[in-house]
């Protein structure tokens, strides 16, 4: 018979007012079954304590072990266990499911760096990013981002070189107030993913792909309830491709700034 992610997701929330605890309320429905499966296969392996011991107050009759044969006794046992077994393989389909995440403006940023006389590197980001996050470990294919980024929060540590990154020599705040991603493919590569999709700067959208790492295990927020995810990734653009031809020469004769940006994107995002 297929099973039911309903039911299961029912059965989870009733064991959860039983069995009670921060960890099992804060799993979710679906993982919760990771830790009431041993309650599971405990209440038939052992009836004097099990199922119907915890039902007692509902009607449910307390079965000693004194009126059950030796026979029974090891029916109940298998029975028990075949039962946590399927329980397990149901939660590994429900907690393998596709899920989105929204990006926390206040813990993701995008930083840049780029070489400035070929002698030294210019760090910098940016901030209040926003955007979803679909993601689905299974099945790469079904995963996907569409993030914004306001070009005016720029930030370098050098208030006259911030103003000038903002004026139309080289973002041009005014006109180009945002930077888009929007993914157009993921796949994954070993312990990493590429995500492929459109990035659009200054007026201009050019394909990129960004390397991300792999997402690991979510946490638990500081509210106490939501689930957070970290997501990282990286990539190189020609800063030329989108319009950002400004430079100044050196009396050697070499660029003050290279063409080449290097880009490391860090997002907290919480579940929706």
């Amino acid at each position: 018979m297929p099973l039911n992610p309903s039911f299961f997701c029912c059965f989870c929330q009733w064991l959860g007012r039983i069995e009670g605890g921060e960890l099992r309320r804060a799993a979710g429905p679906s993982c919760r079954l990771l830790f009431v499966v041993p309650w599971f296969a405990r209440s038939f392996n052992s009836p004097a304590d099990g199922l119907a011991g915890r039902l007692k107050g509902e009607g449910c009759a307390r079965i000693t072990k004194s009126n059950l044969g030796e026979q029974e006794m090891k029916k109940r046992y298998m029975t028990g266990w075949a039962a946590a077994a399927v329980l397990i393989l149901g939660t590994q389909v429900l907690c393998a499911q596709t899920t989105q995440w929204k990006i926390d403006p206040m813990h993701s940023e995008a930083d840049f760096a780029i070489r400035h006389m070929g002698i030294s590197t210019v760090h910098g980001s940016f901030h209040g990013l926003s955007g979803v996050i679909t993601f689905d470990p299974a099945d790469p294919a079904k995963s996907g981002v569409e993030a914004t980024i306001p070009i005016d929060t720029v930030d370098t540590g050098v208030a006259f070189r911030d103003k000038d990154l903002k004026s139309p020599r080289f973002f041009d705040v005014e006109k180009f107030p945002d930077m888009t991603f929007k993914s157009t493919s993921v796949r994954r590569d070993g312990d990493h993913y590429d995500v492929a999709g459109n990035l659009t700067m200054h007026g201009v959208t050019r394909p990129v792909v960004l390397d991300m790492d792999d997402p690991g295990k979510p946490e638990i927020g500081m509210d106490g309830k939501t689930l957070h995810r970290g997501f990282t990734a990286t990539t190189k653009i020609n800063r030329k491709d989108f319009g950002l031809d400004f430079n100044g020469m050196l009396k050697s004769g070499d660029a003050v700034l290279s063409d080449e940006v290097k880009i490391e994107i860090d997002i907290d995002a919480a579940q929706m």
